[in-house]
């Protein structure tokens, strides 16, 4: 399963949100961005709850569904959930924000589709401060936390994870030779972009933010 993880953090800082949520076998979990199911196949195993998940992706959803028959995967945008209201206990949205063309409306339907109480789990690749929300892939901490509140999420916490980061591009170095060989066999699994253009890697953080509803 790790070969499949994208991300800085891999399955140890889905974990690490899994319990912040209190997942257990009696609640569900939305993950947007769901990719090829690796994080939903994850918490199911090891902690019994009800997925779905979403991707803009029909390769990734394909795959998610070999992977995971009978969950609920559906092809969507984040931005316009084909879920009701207060319809899951949590949400996550593990290194796929800054790839949203409206990141607003996705955190917005998030909130919207969560139930009372309900957690938003988000990691991002991230920039400590910014006059805008997303800029050159990554996330302004300080514009995303007054988003979060503005929307009406509380208890948020914001933890620094750029360890995790340059641990990960070390690994991709190791592993695939280069970071655009890396870019290019994620980009044909996932059948789209890993990353944003534009990202600094001297100025990118990786943070991991959770709230609730």
């Amino acid at each position: 399963m790790q070969n499949n993880i994208f991300r800085p953090g891999g399955l140890a800082l889905t974990d690490r949100g899994a319990k912040k949520a209190g997942l257990n076998s009696n609640t569900s979990v939305l993950d947007i961005g769901c990719g090829t199911g690796t994080t939903l196949h994850y918490l199911t195993s090891n902690y019994g709850c009800h997925i779905s998940g979403i991707d803009l992706s029909a390769t990734a959803v394909s795959a998610a569904c070999k992977l995971l028959p009978g969950a609920t995967l559906i092809q969507a945008d984040a931005c316009n959930l084909p879920f009701g209201s207060d319809s899951f206990n949590a949400v996550f949205m593990e290194c796929t924000l800054t790839l949203f063309p409206d990141p607003l409306k996705a955190l917005k339907e998030a909130f919207r589709v969560l139930s009372p109480n309900g957690t938003l789990i988000i990691s991002v690749l991230s920039r400590e401060k910014g006059s805008c929300l997303i800029e050159n892939g990554t996330a302004s901490i300080d514009q995303l936390t007054d988003a979060l509140c503005s929307i009406g999420f509380s208890d948020i916490v914001c933890t620094d994870h750029t360890n995790e980061l340059v641990q990960f591009v070390v690994d991709i170095i190791f592993k695939y030779g280069s970071l655009d060989a890396y870019l290019t066999q994620a980009s044909e699994t996932l059948g789209c972009s890993v990353f944003a253009c534009g990202i600094q890697p001297k100025n990118t953080h990786y943070h991991m933010l959770t709230s609730r509803k």
